[in-house]
């Protein structure tokens, strides 16, 4: 074999190494493209049925939106004609605002008139609660005037009403007495004429009765040489006489009777010429005729 033989040989083996060495890496790249390719078509496949049901979703969704169009066309219609109304009725209110602020302008005046009279009146209101408080003041003054004549009134019928039955209970005692003188004076009767004439030749002095009722009370009592003296709040000024006689009570019991002595204007005093009971200071006393 000649040497350019063996060089041929050792180039075709040389050569079919380095094929082998570039076929295979082209092999086993050329399966990774074929899966890579595969897969990009699985992919575009399932790309190209998710692009068409979005494409089924879009067109449900531009007919929803061409509904919600038209309804809203429909709507800004509607609108607009209410909106034409409204500028309609705001152009009427303006009128009628104009015209009220022309009765405002006549009202402002008319308040001013109504202001000054306002005034004017306050000022005479004033003056009348001036004159109601001070008359009111009056009425109070009044009223508890007449609240303190009505209790001392009330103590005066109480008194009056007490006195009335002492004096019920003094005329039983008179009537009592009564029987007693017409006993005397049959007495007397059957004494001798020279003798009466005798007992009776001092003269006697009237007993004074008040023309309207006095009322007093005890204020000291003293007994002297078997007599009670009195003393009593009343004199001269109320009307009280020298020999006039008082009837003493406590609520409604008569105590006795007083006869007065000697009087000054404003006390008095005199003996018991009847005693029934215990006469105090400060028991009741009365004259006149109830």
């Amino acid at each position: 074999m000649s040497a350019l033989s063996k060089a041929f040989v050792v180039l075709v083996s040389f050569l079919s190494v380095l094929l082998v060495a570039l076929v295979v890496p082209f092999v086993a790249q050329t399966e990774d493209l074929n899966a890579q390719l595969t897969a990009e078509r699985n992919r575009a496949s399932l790309a190209e049925q998710k692009a068409s049901s979005a494409q089924s979703e879009i067109g449900i969704i531009q007919s929803d939106l061409t509904s919600q169009i038209q309804g809203a066309q429909a709507q800004v219609q509607s609108l607009t004609s209410a909106l034409s109304k409204k500028d309609a009725e705001l152009a009427s209110a303006l009128r009628d605002l104009a015209s009220v602020r022309q009765d405002l302008v006549a009202s402002n005046a008319s308040l001013e008139g109504v202001a000054a009279t306002a005034q004017t009146a306050n000022e005479l209101l004033k003056d009348n609660t001036e004159q109601l408080t001070e008359l009111r003041d009056d009425l109070l003054d009044a009223t508890k005037r007449q609240i303190e004549l009505t209790d001392a009134l009330q103590e005066v019928q109480a008194e009056r009403e007490a006195l009335s039955r002492s004096v019920r209970q003094l005329r039983e005692s008179l009537a009592a007495r009564g029987q007693r003188v017409a006993e005397l004076e049959q007495r007397l009767a059957s004494l001798p004429e020279a003798a009466v004439q005798e007992a009776f030749a001092t003269e006697t002095t009237a007993t004074p009765v008040p023309t309207t009722p006095i009322f007093g009370r005890v204020t000291a009592v003293d007994t002297e040489s078997g007599e009670v003296l009195v003393q009593l709040s009343v004199g001269t000024n109320d009307g009280v006489l020298p020999n006039m006689e008082f009837m003493v009570h406590r609520g409604e019991n008569y105590l006795g009777t007083v006869k007065i002595s000697v009087a000054d204007p404003a006390e008095s005093a005199g003996v018991t010429t009847i005693t029934v009971g215990d006469i105090g200071v400060g028991d009741l006393v009365f004259a006149g005729e109830l």
